[in-house]
């Protein structure tokens, strides 16, 4: 089942989890920017009507660390776009940093 992160503010994490699980959406894990679900698409597309807390609803294709930008751009040269753009289109890199020393 595919998992999708619902991006919310800082203080509104709770009240997230709070609500998606009275939605009845399962697999819920904190992240930094917002909370991971499970779900098939149909309720990804509920969960963006419904959801109160969540300022959006991203489908991530996949996630790793990097200590550069060397490594980000590696990481990200590794996945297939071509399923998703053709070979003029471009896509924008969206990030989630955070100081670890």
């Amino acid at each position: 089942m595919p998992k999708f992160l619902a991006i919310t503010s800082g203080g509104l994490h709770g009240a997230l989890e709070q609500e998606l699980k009275s939605l009845g959406y399962t697999g819920i894990e904190k992240r930094e920017a917002g909370i991971i679900f499970e779900s098939d698409w149909k309720g990804c597309y509920r969960a963006n009507l419904q959801l109160r807390c969540a300022s959006r609803v991203l489908y991530p294709l996949f996630d790793f660390p990097a200590q550069n930008p060397d490594e980000i751009y590696d990481n990200i040269r590794r996945y297939d776009f071509t399923k998703f753009l053709d070979l003029k289109g471009t896509f924008a890199i969206d990030t989630v940093v955070k100081d670890t020393s």
